[in-house]
């Protein structure tokens, strides 16, 4: 179960309950939720077991795992746009590795249409590479 200061924080949203917090923990894909300002408040167990930090450590730091060639891109990302993003980046996994992830970024709305920020659902496609490809991309 969820600790007391995560559910303050992640919960501040009536539209993200501990229902939906559960939920996208049962999904097989990484995921991570940022609010209106851009503050990321929430990943999953997908998420946290790939890098094996805790909620707080990924809360506060998780752009530490982005591989350094692959940070500003991640971090521009044009999420003032609104709209949805896909990216493409190394993030590092807890045994030290970087490996490649596709990350598709979806504006959250209220009911009324208020701007929530954004839930990214991320898939590790470093397999998908041949060595020749993944030697192309660094």
């Amino acid at each position: 179960m969820l600790n007391e200061s995560h559910n303050r924080a992640a919960y501040a949203s009536a539209e993200f309950t501990p229902a939906v917090a559960e939920f996208l923990n049962t999904l097989p894909m990484m995921v991570r939720v940022s609010d209106a300002a851009g503050r990321d408040f929430w990943f999953s167990r997908t998420w946290l077991d790939f890098t094996g930090h805790s909620q707080e450590e990924e809360i506060a730091r998780w752009t530490e795992n982005v591989h350094p060639d692959d940070l500003e891109a991640v971090l521009d990302g044009n999420r003032a746009s609104r709209l949805a993003l896909h990216l493409r980046f190394r993030l590092r996994r807890k045994d030290g590795q970087y490996r490649r992830i596709a990350c598709t970024a979806t504006p959250r709305f209220s009911s009324n249409g208020e701007f929530l920020g954004y839930i990214d659902s991320c898939q590790d496609i470093q397999d998908l590479y041949t060595e020749k490809e993944y030697s192309n991309l660094e």
